[in-house]
């Protein structure tokens, strides 16, 4: 990616359009942005969102979370808030409606999703090809 000649886009639709149209070849985007697309529009739509096996050095996954700061003026209704993006509703909201992949183990995950076995893999080739600082501010660790 780094040696290639990207094109960027001005917002995630128009690129997974300009994949659909054939403008470009593939486009790197959040696994739920063409799946926001109305069904209607899937009917001769081109582009697809594509799985890759697990140990691929493309399966990439972006891994949502929730956490508190130590210098929140509210550390109270942070935590409310926080049990509230782990409970049973909005786990489930976010796995079928927005088809996000659930931030802890136990959520329920939209059967249409890929699953995520080799996170810390991905940010091992992240980080040899220089493409995130080492050490990094992104860590699996709670």
């Amino acid at each position: 990616m780094q040696t290639n000649d990207v094109r960027e886009y001005p917002k995630t639709t128009t690129l997974v359009t300009a994949v659909a149209h054939r403008e470009v070849d593939t486009g790197l985007v959040d696994h739920y942005y063409l799946q926001r697309f109305p069904e209607e529009e899937w009917k001769g739509f081109e582009a697809r969102n594509c799985f890759l096996d697990g140990g691929d050095s493309g399966a990439i996954a972006l891994a949502a979370g929730a956490g508190i700061l130590k210098t929140t003026d509210n550390p109270e209704g942070a935590e409310r808030f926080t049990e509230y993006l782990l409970s049973e509703t909005a786990l489930a909201y976010f796995s079928t409606t927005t088809k996000e992949y659930p931030p802890v183990d136990g959520g329920s995950v939209d059967p249409g999703l890929g699953d995520l076995t080799d996170a810390q893999g991905t940010l091992s080739l992240l980080r040899e090809v220089g493409m995130i600082p080492y050490p990094s501010p992104l860590s699996l660790s709670p």
